[in-house]
């Protein structure tokens, strides 16, 4: 049985996540509980989703007409979120980020300077769980004003458009390893969905990372899953990396980037099965 743990948020510091489970078999229930309540507190999804509110590990029973399988996932960026080991988020003083919690923490300012002080352990932190991509490109037209002249609103019929992550992520020659993602929704996958052109992500390296993508993703990379005019150095991805579409090891789809001294190592196995959604 293959099967994904898909939160609906990673914002750091929410008070619960709702995880929706897939699977590539039809489930006829879905039990869970805290792993200190287990096997006793094991209790049915509602909806066939599990409802979260405390970090810690979490024990599942996924149960099909051909097997059962029992399976945990780990939760860390719920509340209290006990901010950054340092720094203010400028160029001088980045934020200082040595566990997972603290890379989610990213997720608040698009636009700060973040370095790493440790390697980081994905697989251990978020045991089972598939990572939110940090960032959305979007593009939306404005509103016209009707009962104002059109030459009044010039500057409104340009496009709103948000590329995501605009900072800097300096690796510091460490390294992420177990980057697990999977998301069936119209958004770009990779440890980034989206960048833009003031992004600078450097002297990083990604290892062990499975990153899947279905049709209905638009872009799929190792370190970006979108980037348009972002700077990449020095950078190392590791793992494999699965596309329909638009498919890269380090980046998906790039416009105007520079990328220097970068290398991907793995591969892109077609035969990935999707799973299905319960």
């Amino acid at each position: 049985m293959r099967y994904h743990f898909v939160p609906s948020n990673m914002n750091s510091g929410t008070g619960s996540c709702t995880i929706r489970v897939f699977s590539d078999q039809v489930l006829q229930s879905i039990q869970w509980c805290r792993e200190d309540e287990y096997p006793e507190g094991l209790k049915n999804a509602e909806s066939q989703k599990i409802k979260v509110t405390k970090n810690g590990r979490y024990c599942v029973r996924l149960k099909s007409r051909e097997e059962t399988a029992e399976t945990t996932f780990t939760v860390c960026h719920l509340k209290p979120f006990l901010g950054f080991d340092g720094g203010d988020g400028s160029a001088e003083h980045p934020y200082l980020i040595s566990n997972c919690a603290q890379l989610n923490g990213i997720r608040q300012n698009m636009s700060a300077h973040y370095r790493l002080t440790a390697d980081l352990d994905l697989a251990a932190e978020m045991e089972g769980l598939s990572w939110v991509p940090i960032g959305r490109y979007s593009c939306k037209e404005q509103e016209i004003d009707p009962d104002i002249p059109l030459e009044d609103q010039w500057e409104k019929l340009s496009y709103l458009i948000d590329f995501g992550f605009m900072g800097e992520l300096d690796g510091g020659g460490h390294e992420i390893s177990g980057l697990s993602v999977y998301q069936p929704k119209p958004v770009e996958l990779g440890l980034f969905g989206s960048a833009g052109a003031t992004a600078v992500i450097h002297d990083l390296c990604l290892r062990n990372c499975v990153i899947q993508g279905e049709e209905v993703n638009l872009s799929v990379g190792g370190l970006l899953g979108i980037c348009e005019g972002a700077t990449v150095e020095n950078c190392l991805v590791e793992g494999e990396i699965f596309g329909p579409i638009i498919c890269g090891g380090l980046i998906g789809f790039a416009e105007r980037a520079l990328v220097r001294s970068c290398q991907f190592v793995g591969g892109s196995p077609a035969a990935m099965q999707a799973p299905a959604a319960f």
